[in-house]
């Protein structure tokens, strides 16, 4: 984690747009016509997602474990009532004293360790309202070409990559989902609603796959 501190602080990874696969997602299976809309998104960053929820006047909560990133979009959206920011670490027992009717997740759950993700995965649950939706895009697929080269963490699926040559070098603990994991996590608690495996193989460098999971539960 001290390796998102760093950038953060360096100003680094400060992304103004949306991430399309969310925002589809989200406008497919929520009720945008629904009456003072509550979001949490876990691990904002830059919050690049805000102004999409800004804009469909929803109220959007934004909790990550950077104090530097806080500061900066504390600062960015103070004009904003409707627009809050929290320093939390989603690993850690996180209880709101009110439920959301969707959480929302780009890529921080899947750099959890195992012991973490089940945590997270309790946090989504007690904080989700009865019938809420989670959606979760950019989970790293076990099909992902870089899968077996890192070196285990605590788990064969989490990794972390130490070599310079690696294109994930020293940027934590990446922990892999198959199918069966997804299921294995979730489906005691929430309704798998979409599952969707995204392939890009890059045939510039020898075919090269990147491989990513986007989903939406909700809850039973």
């Amino acid at each position: 984690m001290d390796y998102w501190e760093n950038i953060y602080k360096k100003k680094n990874q400060i992304i103004d747009w949306p991430f399309s696969d969310l925002v589809s997602l989200f406008t497919r299976f929520s009720n945008l016509k629904k009456k003072n809309i509550s979001v949490l998104e876990l691990g904002c960053g830059a919050a690049p997602n805000a102004n999409f929820f800004l804009a469909k006047k929803i109220n959007y909560v934004g909790i990550d474990f950077s104090k530097s990133i806080i500061k900066q979009v504390s600062r960015k959206f103070k004009k904003n009532k409707n627009i809050k920011f929290y320093c939390l670490d989603i690993s850690k027992p996180i209880k709101f004293k009110k439920k959301f009717d969707y959480i929302i997740d780009r890529g921080s759950i899947t750099h959890l360790s195992e012991k973490e993700l089940s945590q997270c995965i309790h946090n989504i649950f007690i904080n989700l309202k009865r019938q809420g939706f989670f959606f979760s895009i950019d989970l790293f697929s076990t099909n992902h070409s870089i899968f077996k080269r890192g070196s285990f963490y605590d788990s064969y699926y989490t990794r972390i990559f130490n070599k310079k040559k690696d294109r994930y070098y020293n940027c934590g603990k990446i922990n892999f989902f198959s199918k069966k994991r997804i299921i294995y996590f979730f489906e005691k608690r929430f309704k798998i609603i979409e599952l969707v495996e995204k392939n890009f193989v890059n045939h510039t460098k020898k075919n090269e796959r990147s491989s990513f999971w986007q989903a939406v539960f909700k809850k039973k």
